[in-house]
């Protein structure tokens, strides 16, 4: 925005001072004069005494015209526009209320200024680096509740990494993007996924991943927009990888029964992703890369509500290393590793999982039937504490957790 068409009306004789001329000056330049008329309008009711005084009180143009800034000045020179807004904000300190209510109308999905988001949330960024009580970051809040369309909630993205950019908005941007990562608001977590795996989180990823590990805590777009940024900063540098696995190793180790840890592991893990391939490699020279991946498998299969997830990414080792992609006597070594650790090595688990020297055709068959009957119910049985009556119950399920701004 290099210039606001507060000229259109003035020349076209409608000298509507106090929120007409703030009005036009916030909205983009060669806009048609008559939205600028509609915004202006929108500021109150016209039957208001306020109203009535902003219409016919003493206005930021003429103020600008006692200090020799015409209209045309905002063509030639665009930063007086920007003066202007801090102007009338500094004046108008007891209406800044009114102002940001005035600002939410018009730009909410159905007002006069709906399309002009980006370009009102841009001055108001400017505005926020000086002025107090700047309506910036409530202005943010109410878009990602009223307006939750895609094209908004990425404009709030591309707003909310500015902030955090600019020395003066750097830590409220900071604490806004944890507050929305905590508070369970979908739209506002699908902003802060978003921003945290652009440009904020490459620049913080220590950041990045504490509200990360937040936004995994659910399972929706925004925890798979998180996941697949962790997948990213993974496979972008070596870097990036150990620190990546340090951090899912610490979600492990400090936050047990979250869910941050498991879905952040079957990310890593996905035959798909390139991540996979590296720490396969790695694994073989590295005893710690190795320790990480059993230690996860084991942390991921204690999970229930991720137990369908770890099933298809369990399948996809099976066929990466059946078509030749992984080293198979990784790949099953490891899973070797894990059913061990995973199951007790009594008589029934060998029956049920084999062992190493163990390949009769009998007990095969016996599991490939196990593994594909149906369970019975076993409601014949009288016996009140039956336990195949027992077995038959719903499983139970896991906690989540994990609050508060901690390391990652």
């Amino acid at each position: 925005m290099d210039q606001l068409p507060g000229g259109d009306a003035r020349r076209h004789g409608y000298p509507r001072p106090g929120p007409d001329d703030a009005a036009c000056r916030r909205l983009p330049r060669r806009r048609p004069l008559e939205l600028c008329i509609k915004a202006a309008t929108a500021f109150g009711s016209r039957d208001e005494a306020l109203a009535r005084r902003y219409r016919e009180g003493r206005s930021p143009r003429r103020r600008l015209a006692d200090v020799g800034v015409d209209t045309a000045a905002f063509h030639s020179r665009p930063g007086l526009a920007l003066s202007a807004i801090r102007t009338d904000w500094h004046h108008w300190a007891d209406e800044r209320r009114e102002t940001r209510e005035w600002l939410a109308r018009i730009t909410a999905p159905d007002g006069i200024a709906k399309d002009w988001a980006e370009q009102i949330g841009s001055r108001l960024l400017d505005l926020s680096i000086t002025a107090v009580e700047s309506p910036f970051f409530t202005i943010l809040d109410t878009w990602t509740t009223t307006s939750p369309d895609e094209q908004r909630l990425r404009i709030v993205t591309a707003l909310i990494t500015r902030a955090a950019e600019t020395e003066e908005l750097a830590r409220a941007a900071h604490k806004q993007l944890l507050d929305w990562a905590t508070k369970g608001h979908p739209h506002r977590r699908m902003v802060v996924a978003q921003a945290c795996s652009g440009r904020y989180g490459m620049r913080w990823p220590h950041m990045a991943f504490v509200r990360l590990r937040h936004i995994l805590a659910a399972d929706d777009e925004a925890a798979r927009i998180a996941a697949s940024a962790l997948s990213t900063h993974a496979a972008a540098s070596t870097d990036g990888l150990q620190r990546v696995v340090e951090t899912v190793e610490t979600w492990f180790e400090r936050y047990p029964t979250h869910l941050a840890g498991p879905r952040a592991f079957l990310a890593l893990t996905d035959p798909t992703h390139s991540v996979l391939d590296t720490l396969m490699s790695a694994a073989q020279a590295a005893p710690a890369t190795r320790d990480f991946l059993i230690n996860g498998w084991m942390q991921t299969l204690r999970q229930p509500d991720v137990r369908d997830h770890a099933h298809q990414i369990l399948l996809g080792w099976a066929r990466a290393a059946h078509e030749g992609r992984l080293n198979r006597a990784t790949t099953f070594g490891i899973l070797t590793d894990v059913r061990n650790a995973h199951t007790p090595l009594d008589a029934m688990s060998r029956f049920l999982y084999g062992s190493p020297d163990q390949d009769d055709k009998a007990l095969i068959e016996a599991r490939f039937a196990l593994a594909n009957l149906r369970a019975c119910n076993h409601t014949q049985c009288s016996e009140p504490h039956c336990p195949l009556n027992e077995a038959a119950g719903p499983f139970p399920g896991s906690t989540t957790g994990g609050p508060g701004e901690t390391p990652p």
